[in-house]
């Protein structure tokens, strides 16, 4: 199937589909049997889509996140701790790199993982919040900067490749392609804000990124690409709450499926650089990306070993 298209971006959408369908099919399967097979089925896809564009590093994608959760139930627990580790160094190199156009994608993809980790909570949300803000980073650790989930070249595509892809408009972009120009972001003088926005999967109401820091909004990490506006998620709380279709055909994530809450309390924004919010631990909080990062490294070891040592409840 993911082959009937030339586009890569077009059988990226696709794929995301099919995966969370496999996500469903895994959870509500009651044979461990059935639950390999989804996991395979899977593996297969991200397999197929990197044939067809052999730059693709599944580790990268927010197609990585559904597989990783299956990992975490089927086990061994080192498989999932491989997946995770992979997908959460990869995200830490795209982010120290000098290209900003995957940084809305790797920070999605990072709060993910951080958030299939215990106590690593709070981390994941500061995370999904950076994801609405612009940074310059000087680069630290290399890499190739290529958004993972969307990584052909403009000038690669032919016209036939361009309409399909303006045909995928209900469709939400991980990241801007590579090669398009980044256009500055309209400074309001008091923070940096990006360019890239977020749509709710029910009402279809566009969340800006300004509208990002002073609204709630709610990523699912379980699906590979559905967000909620703070009033659809209250909704789907409802006991009157039905599911509906949304704009590709998917239907809003329920059931086992769990959230990150954007922005992270007591956010603040960027500035500079700098991400600015109220720790609740440390208090005021000004700290460079770089530096952030940096410090995640070690919160997210400090993670792994409470994980092996004790007996942890999944969230």
């Amino acid at each position: 199937m993911l082959n009937v298209f030339g586009n890569i971006n077009t059988a990226t959408v696709i794929g995301w589909n099919l995966v969370d369908s496999l996500l469903e099919e895994f959870l509500l399967a009651t044979e461990l049997s059935q639950k390999h097979s989804a996991h395979d089925e899977a593996e297969k896809i991200l397999q197929r889509i990197k044939e067809m564009q052999p730059e693709f590093q599944p580790e990268q994608s927010q197609m990585s996140i559904p597989l990783s959760i299956m990992r975490r139930k089927l086990g061994p627990a080192t498989s999932f701790f491989e997946s995770a580790d992979e997908t959460f160094n990869g995200c830490i190199k795209t982010l120290t790199d000098e290209l900003p156009d995957n940084d809305f994608s790797s920070f999605h993809v990072l709060s993910k993982i951080l958030r299939l980790i215990p106590g690593l909570e709070y981390h994941a949300e500061v995370a999904a919040s950076c994801k609405y803000y612009k940074f310059q980073v000087e680069a630290s650790l290399g890499g190739n900067g290529k958004d993972q989930d969307n990584i052909q070249d403009k000038h690669d595509e032919g016209p036939q490749d361009q309409d399909a892809e303006k045909s995928q408009s209900s469709a939400k972009s991980e990241g801007l392609e590579l090669n398009q120009d980044v256009e500055e972001s309209q400074n309001d003088g008091q923070y940096d804000f990006g360019d890239d926005n977020t749509s709710c999967d029910i009402c279809g109401k566009t969340i800006t990124n300004r509208d990002a820091k002073m609204t709630w909004m709610h990523t699912c990490y379980y699906c590979t690409n559905t967000d909620f506006c703070d009033s659809c998620y209250t909704a789907t709380e409802s006991s009157s709450y039905t599911e509906q279709s949304i704009g590709d055909g998917r239907y809003p994530c329920l059931g086992e499926h769990k959230y990150i809450k954007v922005p992270v309390t007591g956010w603040k924004g960027v500035k500079n650089g700098k991400i600015l919010y109220d720790d609740p631990k440390n208090g005021a909080t000004e700290i460079e990306l770089k530096k952030w990062l940096e410090d995640l490294k070690g919160h997210w070891k400090i993670a792994w070993e409470n994980y092996w040592r004790e007996e942890m409840p999944v969230s």
